[in-house]
């Protein structure tokens, strides 16, 4: 038997094979091939969905940049205007205190002008009261060269004591 194919057990092994093909072709491999199919659409789906998630995440991503740049760029420009307001802020403060000091130099001269007239004023009535009152003593008394000028010293020791 070594040499020998066994044409009839060969034959029925072929037809068993063919029949379990045919079989499992029916009804193994439609559904097995239809699940494969169905499985390779949705994972076909859900890579188009990711890739559309995706270019969406990226379009948004690509929103969000322009809008923080415009943020950022108008945060510069309040910065900007709120510095440049602070500016012209100090600049007019800085203009009202140097018309304000000059007003207070101003009025500050006119009182020691002021002063001073009414302090010429207090002297010159001081020295006519002095003259007057040196005056009637000396009409009062007639007093040799020596006497007056006591007289007069001493009058006008009173006179600056009085003054003070």
């Amino acid at each position: 038997m070594g040499g020998l194919i066994h044409w009839d057990v060969l034959i029925t092994h072929m037809i068993a094979f063919v029949i379990v093909v045919l079989v499992l072709k029916k009804f193994a491999w439609g559904p097995i091939l239809t699940v494969i199919d169905e499985r390779r659409e949705k994972i076909q789906g859900d890579i188009k969905n990711a890739e559309a998630l995706e270019e969406q995440a990226q379009q948004r991503r690509s929103e969000y940049e322009a809008k923080l740049r415009e943020i950022e760029a108008e945060a510069r420009e309040r910065i900007n205007a709120a510095v440049d307001e602070g500016q012209k802020a100090a600049e007019a403060i800085r203009v009202q205190a140097r018309e304000e000091s000059r007003a207070i130099i101003e009025q500050g001269k006119r009182n020691v002008e002021l002063e001073l007239k009414k302090a010429q004023t207090v002297l010159q009535e001081q020295a006519v009261e002095l003259v007057i009152q040196t005056s009637e003593r000396l009409l009062k008394e007639k007093l040799d060269d020596e006497a007056h000028r006591r007289l007069v010293m001493d009058f006008i020791s009173q006179a600056a004591a009085r003054n003070n």
